[in-house]
């Protein structure tokens, strides 16, 4: 029962973390009205969010695991005895997924520029920067991170530009598909 509480306070913890950060995109009212993807947001299981791909999903089971395996055998006072061990997880996943996703939402914009900034790198500097992109991307690839890599280059004018049929079409999957 223990790791089912644990994956249930993993999974609370996403969606709280997700929610944080549209809270904070309302506040701050920032919220994407077209493409949400040149704004570096997304839907997140229903939910407009920062764009984190699997990076969020990863600090948040790390945090869960943590947490979990402190917390899980914790002893609270008697008249709050029914909230200890293992129902303190999901409780004390709660409160850090909020302040997780307040976190993530200062600090996953310039993480995800840097990785669009060397997709850049790689993009000018020809049969080398094909070398690299290569190595970076079976770097990422064990982390699931690969997809942040490679989309700018499938799916925007980074992978080049083409007209097909009257219509300009851009990235390389795209052109791919429309030729």
């Amino acid at each position: 029962m223990i790791k089912g509480t644990a994956g249930l306070a993993a999974m609370l913890g996403f969606l709280i973390m997700n929610a944080s950060m549209n809270g904070l995109l309302t506040i701050t009212d920032t919220l994407a009205k077209g493409n949400l993807a040149e704004e570096g947001q997304s839907m997140v299981l229903g939910i407009q969010t920062v764009e984190t791909g699997v990076f969020g999903g990863i600090i948040t089971g790390i945090m869960t695991a943590l947490l979990h395996n402190k917390f899980h055998k914790i002893s609270l006072p008697a008249y709050l005895g029914f909230f200890g061990g293992s129902r303190f997880v999901p409780i004390i996943i709660a409160v850090s997924s909020i302040v997780l996703g307040v976190v993530m939402f200062f600090i996953w914009p310039t993480v995800q520029g840097w990785i669009f900034g060397v997709g850049g790198l790689v993009d000018k500097t020809g049969v080398i920067g094909t070398f690299f992109f290569g190595f970076i991307l079976r770097l990422l690839g064990p982390f699931g991170l690969h997809h942040i890599f490679y989309l700018p280059f499938w799916q925007t004018a980074l992978g080049g530009s083409l007209e097909v049929k009257g219509h300009m079409v851009q990235g390389t999957q795209n052109i791919f598909l429309h030729s």
